[in-house]
């Protein structure tokens, strides 16, 4: 679940619920007590990512308390989705 990098420290890592499982508190629970380790071994921070196609990863993070970073990729990615939609649309509209 967790694993380290070299320029963030410990990173969460593939962690996945299954969908009858979400809303139960089950991912809380598990990061919460890997927190707690990680708090005991002195260290933190911890930095977790998701995929930007999973709305519910991306709630869970931000409702957890996880902060996002500047990310280039992310924002290379939003803007292809932006332009698409605005592309799409105009295309509608005639």
């Amino acid at each position: 679940m967790l694993s380290r990098d070299r320029e963030y420290g410990p990173v969460l890592d593939l962690l996945f619920i299954h969908p009858t499982w979400h809303r139960r508190g089950l991912a809380t629970a598990l990061v919460a007590s890997a927190m707690n380790a990680l708090h005991q071994a002195g260290e933190r921070t911890l930095t977790s990512v998701y995929q930007l196609a999973n709305p519910t990863s991306q709630a869970w993070h931000r409702a957890f308390g996880f902060v996002e970073l500047p990310d280039l990729r992310y924002a290379q990615a939003y803007y292809r989705c932006a332009r698409q939609e605005l592309f799409g649309m105009s295309s509608k509209a005639y």
